[in-house]
């Protein structure tokens, strides 16, 4: 028996060593300096997706998804380009939508200048991978429980039925497991003076699972939450 509970944990063990194993590994950049309790609201463009071969349905939900959680959970109000367009319209007294179609330097040069006056800070980011990976399961021995049952007649003649359990081992053959790989990057600036001051990477691989969007979704909200503590 002995033998048999020491093969069982050797390939337990050799099983988990080829599991990806889910993971997150933040690298965040902070300015001390900055006083995060100052910012009152936030400009929040698009996430850049150009470095990933994406469906136009995915980059819809990637968007949608991405503006949703940052707009939740940062609790201050916040900025698309559709309204950044419209209030420094009013501003300035001129149609940013017009420029932008027509001049696009000018209007680069127009929100650059102007940024400051709607928005505290401003947050860009990139979507750096974003994929679904599989990892070799090697062959191994489960344990199963069993229940055997013995019929027996007593001295009455009576029918009588007794369980016991019993572990067995159970052969699985090498299979291929699911898993999701995504990478984001994240950089918040201080609108008046143009300064990073908030910038994250993570890395985030969950085992067996099929769905990058509910991965993607947990970095996401990881940051933004962390910008939410950082501003109270």
């Amino acid at each position: 028996m002995k033998s048999l509970f020491r093969i069982f944990f050797l390939t337990l063990a050799a099983v988990f060593i080829a599991l990806p194993s889910g993971y997150a590994s933040p690298v965040d950049s902070v300015d001390e300096s900055y006083d995060f309790h100052k910012i009152k609201n936030v400009m929040i463009y698009d996430i850049d997706l150009s470095g990933q071969e994406l469906s136009d349905s995915d980059k819809t939900s990637l968007q949608q998804n991405f503006r949703m959680q940052a707009e939740k959970l940062l609790e201050i109000p916040s900025l698309d380009k559709v309204r950044l367009n419209r209030k420094i319209s009013l501003a300035i007294g001129k149609d940013l939508d017009v420029i932008e179609k027509n001049n696009p330097e000018e209007y680069a040069a127009l929100v650059n200048s102007n940024l400051r006056v709607v928005a505290d800070i401003y947050v860009k980011s990139e979507l750096i991978d974003y994929t679904i990976g599989t990892y070799t399961i090697p062959a191994h021995t489960d344990w199963k429980t069993v229940t055997d049952y013995d019929t027996y007649r007593d001295k009455d003649g009576h029918t009588h039925t007794v369980s016991h359990q019993r572990t067995i081992p159970v052969y699985v053959p090498e299979q291929q497991g699911p898993y999701t790989h995504v990478k984001m990057r994240f950089y918040s600036y201080d609108a008046l003076t143009g300064k990073v001051i908030f910038t994250r990477e993570e890395t985030r691989e969950d085992d067996d699972s099929r769905d990058c969007l509910d991965t993607y979704n947990k970095i996401v909200r990881s940051y933004f939450r962390d910008l939410r503590k950082k501003i109270k």
